[in-house]
């Protein structure tokens, strides 16, 4: 997906959304991931909308996103998307760069995608992770995201956020 984003972000967002932003094909239904984490039972319910993956360090986020991000496309079709964006936004935040990158990809990303976020919330303040969380509960498209929440937080948040909660233990990896 980076060809896609390299179209439609400016090129000094770039080396902030590697690695932390992604599309795959939408989520629908249960997904069983036994094979990637096989210490536990673990399927989940996505919604179409947002989604939060929380559990401690090493406890197989990141390798639930990759299982997702691995069935999704190369490339969106010529028909989606929206034209190359010429913007210039001058000089910005790491926390101001993530949630314009990620404002730019919800606009233009079809609805057959999801968007993929990894471990970005450590990276804002606390005033810029509440306005990027309810940038993501509002965007109406199907978004997967990563946080290190404690189990407290994390039901608080998706409660809060109207979020479907996937917990993972910290034993959840081999």
């Amino acid at each position: 997906m980076e060809k896609v984003f390299e179209r439609y972000l400016p090129a000094g967002m770039m080396p902030t959304v590697r690695g932390r932003l992604d599309m795959a094909w939408s989520v629908s239904g249960t997904m069983a991931f036994g094979e990637v984490l096989p210490n536990e039972d673990v399927s989940f319910r996505f919604s179409d909308t947002l989604n939060i993956i929380c559990g401690p360090p090493g406890s197989g986020k990141t390798r639930l996103l990759e299982t997702i991000r691995h069935n999704g496309p190369d490339s969106l079709p010529a028909d989606e998307g929206v034209a190359q964006m010429q913007i210039d936004l001058g000089p910005l935040s790491l926390g101001q760069q993530l949630m314009s990158s990620t404002q730019i990809i919800l606009e233009m990303m079809p609805y057959s995608y999801c968007l993929l976020i990894d471990d970005v919330l450590d990276q804002l303040d606390v005033n810029r992770k509440r306005c990027f969380l309810d940038v993501l509960a509002n965007a109406e498209k199907q978004v997967i995201l990563t946080a290190p929440w404690r189990p407290d937080e994390a039901e608080r948040m998706s409660d809060q956020l109207d979020a479907s909660l996937l917990m993972l233990s910290p034993h959840a990896t081999v």
